[in-house]
């Protein structure tokens, strides 16, 4: 399985050098001699010759691209990385390839929905959870989350109704569109 690492937004100078939009905050994935595709199923790859940071921004060359007119078609595409590639993370961090899709449940078992996509905010992620009974955002924090099993594929939240009532409360209120 790949995962998204990150995005070629656009190609710098005439080095042969592109500026990556990273998914996550390791470096170590944009390290020299990394493999990365180009295609979440495909062959086509490249391997980084050298790295550098710019602004929040990584800057990067690719072997065999020595300018910019080697690179120029790799402007807008996405880059994947094998998953077994990735670095072990710490006990209770999880990669978004491995929490999406989970089934999310209330304290007593009872599901709520699955876990569809974690957004990123700045004072924590937050998970969007789909269910027959609507849609939820549940912040990615203690508070929330009681445990995460995923052999088991589920997130556990704890006991706190006061969140998904609020949510409630939320739609009762908007106005028809």
């Amino acid at each position: 399985m790949r995962v998204l690492v990150g995005q070629i937004v656009k190609v710098f100078g005439i080095q042969g050098e592109v500026i990556i939009e990273p998914t996550g905050d390791d470096p170590r994935r944009f390290a020299p001699g990394t493999e990365l595709y180009l295609d979440p199923r495909g062959n086509e790859r490249v391997r980084i010759a050298s790295r550098r940071g710019q602004g929040g921004r990584i800057v990067v060359s690719f072997e065999g691209r020595p300018d910019r007119t080697a690179v120029e078609e790799l402007a807008r595409r996405s880059l994947y990385q094998e998953s077994a590639a990735l670095p072990v993370l710490p006990e209770g961090e999880y990669y978004e390839f491995q929490l999406e899709g989970l089934r999310v449940t209330h304290p007593d078992g009872r599901e709520l929905g699955r876990l569809t996509s974690v957004i990123p905010a700045p004072a924590c992620d937050l998970y969007e959870v789909r269910g027959s009974g609507g849609e939820w955002l549940i912040p990615a924090r203690k508070e929330f989350i009681a445990w995460v099993d995923l052999e088991k594929g589920e997130l556990r939240l704890t006991d706190r109704s006061d969140l998904l009532e609020a949510q409630r409360q939320d739609r009762r209120f908007e106005s028809p569109s």
